[in-house]
């Protein structure tokens, strides 16, 4: 299902970003401040959320998605919170791409995504290969989204850090893949044991394994 999305987003400029992100007060002379690596971050279009809230804060400043803030639609009222997401469901967010399927094959889920000129998706499936029990102690979806209203606004400051709120936000390796193809079955990116997403060598064909989903479920706008 389609959750947080706007189709009018693009991407701000480098001297936007550096003046309200990089050089910011929440990132400037902080002890891991690396620019090479905010810009990396930067241009990136694809990514998980692990269900932590300083985490998804985070990824919306240093990719960008702050310019949206008054301008994004929460999406189907099913969607997932952090409490569920990384254990029950698989939160994928797509930049200046929009979602046209999900398939499971063994343990890879095969995303296929079609270019846009603007806008995001974040999409959400099911997570049919390592399902966990949800995690009892994070705030209910109703109060996490009224929570993020107000920090997009800047009206409040993140909460706990990302461990704290999420102990699936460490990063720690699953047991499934996750791999975006474009409508031509192109792999554009790939995040083994559901990490960050890295891009394919140049020339580098897409996995067999993907290219037969036995299971999954369409994706609509």
């Amino acid at each position: 299902m389609v959750c947080q999305s706007s189709a009018a987003w693009r991407r701000p400029s480098e001297e936007e970003q550096a003046q309200e992100i990089w050089y910011g007060p929440r990132y400037s002379g902080a002890p891991n401040w690396d620019l090479a690596n905010f810009r990396t971050i930067f241009y990136e279009d694809f990514f998980r959320w692990l269900g932590g809230n300083s985490e998804l804060g985070d990824h919306w400043r240093l990719r960008g998605l702050w310019t949206a803030a008054h301008d994004w639609s929460p999406g189907d009222p099913a969607c997932a919170d952090g409490r569920r997401v990384g254990s029950e469901v698989i939160s994928v967010y797509l930049l200046l791409y929009e979602a046209r399927s999900v398939a499971l094959s063994g343990n890879t889920y095969r995303i296929t995504v079609e270019k846009t000129p603007s806008g995001f998706q974040e999409i959400q499936f099911a997570n049919l290969v390592s399902p966990q029990q949800p995690r009892p102690e994070y705030p209910a979806t109703a109060s996490f989204r009224a929570w993020f209203r107000r920090w997009a606004r800047g009206s409040c400051l993140l909460p706990e850090s990302p461990a704290e709120a999420n102990p699936v936000a460490k990063e720690q390796p699953t047991d499934h893949n996750l791999l975006i193809v474009d409508m031509n079955g192109r792999e554009l990116a790939r995040a083994e044991r559901g990490l960050r997403f890295e891009r394919p060598t140049e020339g580098s064909p897409v996995a067999t394994a993907a290219q037969a989903p036995t299971a999954g479920a369409e994706i609509t706008k």
